[in-house]
């Protein structure tokens, strides 16, 4: 060991560990002066939308000084690390008693001699027998636990097989094929059994006893886990037996639903063999149709997205010529109103169910010159003003994830309190459309607001497979060899076979960088990141490249306007209408359909209080120009309802004027 360096580096993290306590010192401080300006339970929300700091971290810091500082002199609290003060604050008066006492005497308390204390406190509250039998039982756990863990492993595996063999048993085999497949099953499944019952028992619930137990409830996933095992060592599954559920696929999900507490691996079995849990009563389509308005819709990502998702369209607005062409072309019935946002009025619409819409980015763009509020393309004022006209049940406004940089803070808040008191709850999520199987890394910022008044369950956005994503390589192939580029399978397996590493896990397939439009100022990096896909994102060819352009030194294919449409998710079908460069800046502004899907769907399942089978619905197409779920024109009855009072001139905003 260095002793020196050692020494070096111990000094410095205790003289930066003494800056941190006091620096929550001084955080409780700042606390302590909000509380006389404002009680904290009215700033609660906006300090967790704007500060990021959860309920616990407000509790932690509001009086803090108060619990410990009137106790710990300044020497005892340079023994004390920021874990252990938190574990102090949170702790009973008689464990800080006891703490106290220790820092006193000159030792060091960390958080888990905060934990043993309290737990120390607790012993003694209870009887020497059950104290004996809690050790006894731990003693026991640990000595079988590390037998028992290589086990389950080993059945973990075993399970996975056994589950994707039940997909093997087509109806379409011959009889003797089947029954042959069928018996190994059955083989497999017995010994499965009898290792499950040495691990955990055979004592299991029957199923006149688990079957009304909660969905997630241990009980009931291990006794029906047992009960599909007797099913299929028995051989009472397949052709002719429908007890597990309806004959064919339907009786092999509720199988390998069943098993699959069982098996890790879940996750790797093949997408369209993953089982539905029909007790949760998953729906593939929305039951019913709901409303919405889409301000700014430019050329209709979003607007595609949430009509797949079983919203059908009051009105689109969009103040692009060109772009209103472009919906009204695809979309011949729907309502596009080609008008300013700003010279709207919304009360026409009132009564709605959602508000939507893709609020001009442009001026928090990391791209752009980032003037932020004070840009002329921004809007969000007077989303603020068409939300408190139509009053809908919930709105979902997405930018950017520069939104969110810090800079744009005070903006932020002004608009959080404005919708506040027009009645709504508001919260910020991030959303990576790449997670929805779109084939580029394009983050965005999503605002939502609940009604207050309305029982809405909490929106969140669904859970995303790792299948979902789908590579660059794969989603441009068939487009790159049209014209006869016989490198094109080469290109996109080398697209598909590269591993990249994202938020601390391997994401297999690459995507492209951000689509940005044509006469787009962006720098020199992302053109250098787009070189490093064999793509040259400067060129915009009409068509396809051919053999002999794919043979010149150091050629890279450019990106024709189907290729980049469908790098955000378009159908092929979909046009754009305009010059070049404006269809190319439509699809390089769009909110790409798929991500817009989960965000509809999101806002479906908090206002219906449903829940949609994501890896069924996420597949479906999103739109067909000549199919009869194209969007009809909508009518709504307008309620009654009272705008709430919301004085704009209580804040001291310039941007506020032009709401």
């Amino acid at each position: 060991m260095d002793l020196e360096a050692f020494g070096a580096a111990k000094n410095k993290i205790m003289s930066l560990q003494r800056d941190m306590i006091g620096l929550a010192m001084r955080m409780s401080d700042a606390f302590d002066d909000l509380e006389k300006a404002a009680p904290l339970k009215e700033v609660r929300e906006q300090l967790r939308v704007e500060c990021g700091l959860a309920p616990s971290d407000i509790r932690f810091f509001a009086g803090l000084r108060a619990k410990l500082d009137g106790r710990l002199s300044k020497n005892a609290r340079k023994r004390l690390s920021l874990s252990s003060m938190r574990s102090l604050a949170a702790a009973s008066a008689e464990t800080r008693e006891i703490a106290f006492a220790t820092i006193a005497a000159g030792s060091v308390v960390t958080s888990a001699d905060v934990s043993k204390i309290r737990n120390r406190l607790r012993r003694d509250r209870t009887s020497l027998h059950a104290q004996w039998e809690t050790k006894r039982s731990r003693m026991v756990a640990r000595a079988v636990s590390a037998k028992a863990l290589v086990a389950v492993e080993a059945l973990d595996e075993r399970v996975a097989k056994l589950m994707r063999g039940l997909y093997d048993l087509h109806p379409e085999r011959s009889l003797e094929d089947y029954e042959r497949l069928k018996r190994v099953r059955m083989k497999s499944a017995n010994g499965i059994l009898a290792d499950f019952d040495r691990l955990f028992g055979s004592d299991q619930l029957a199923a006149a006893d688990w079957i009304n137990l909660d969905e997630d409830d241990p009980a009931r996933r291990f006794g029906r886990a047992r009960h599909a095992l007797q099913y299929l060592a028995r051989g009472q599954f397949g052709r002719g037996h429908t007890a597990f559920g309806e004959e064919g696929d339907g009786e092999r999900h509720e199988l390998v639903n069943a098993l699959s507490v069982l098996s890790g691996v879940i996750g790797r079995l093949p997408l369209h063999t993953r089982p539905r849990n029909s007790n949760r009563k998953l729906r593939i389509s929305a039951p019913r149709r709901l409303t919405a308005v889409e301000l700014c819709a430019g050329a209709g990502g979003m607007l595609l997205g949430m009509h797949a998702s079983g919203f059908d369209h009051l009105a689109a607005v969009e103040m692009n010529p060109k772009a209103a062409a472009t919906l009204r072309r695809n979309m011949p019935s729907l309502n596009v109103l080609e008008a300013d946002i700003r010279n709207v009025d919304f009360t026409q619409y009132r009564g709605v169910d959602v508000v939507v819409g893709g609020l001009p980015c442009q001026p928090y763009s990391i791209l752009g010159a980032r003037k932020g509020e004070d840009d002329d393309r921004e809007l969000f004022l007077s989303g603020v003003r068409a939300v408190r006209e139509m009053m809908p049940r919930m709105f979902a406004f997405q930018n950017v994830s520069g939104f969110a940089q810090v800079t744009h803070a005070r903006y932020r808040n002004v608009l959080i309190r404005l919708f506040g008191r027009a009645g709504y709850d508001v919260q910020i999520v991030k959303l990576d459309a790449q997670d929805w199987g779109v084939p580029q890394r394009r983050e965005r910022i999503i605002v939502v607001g609940i009604r207050k008044s309305e029982e809405i369950r909490t929106f969140r956005l669904p859970e995303h497979s790792p299948d979902f994503r789908l590579n660059i390589g794969d989603a441009l192939l068939d487009l790159m060899g049209a014209n006869g580029w016989v490198g094109a399978k080469g290109w996109a397996e080398r697209r598909r076979s590269t591993n990249v590493l994202r938020d601390g896990a391997i994401d297999r397939g690459v995507v492209t960088p951000t689509l940005v439009g044509y006469r787009s100022n962006a720098p020199r990096n992302f053109s250098n990141a787009w070189k490093t896909i064999e793509i040259d994102a400067g060129r915009r060819p009409q068509k396809a490249p051919t053999a002999t352009e794919a043979a010149a030194p150091g050629f890279m294919p450019g990106l024709t306007e189907r290729m980049r449409a469908r790098i955000q998710g378009f159908p092929d079908e979909w046009l754009f209408e305009g010059s070049l460069g404006h269809r190319d800046q439509q699809i390089a502004n769009a909110f790409p359909p798929r991500a817009a899907q989960a965000v509809g769907l999101a806002l479906y399942s908090a206002l219906e209080d449903i829940d949609f089978d994501i890896d069924v619905v996420m597949r479906a197409p999103l739109y067909r120009s000549n199919s009869t779920s194209a969007p009809k024109r909508m009518t709504v009855s307008t309620p009654s309802m009272q705008t709430p009072d919301v004085d704009l001139t209580e804040w001291k905003h310039p941007i506020l004027d032009r709401v």
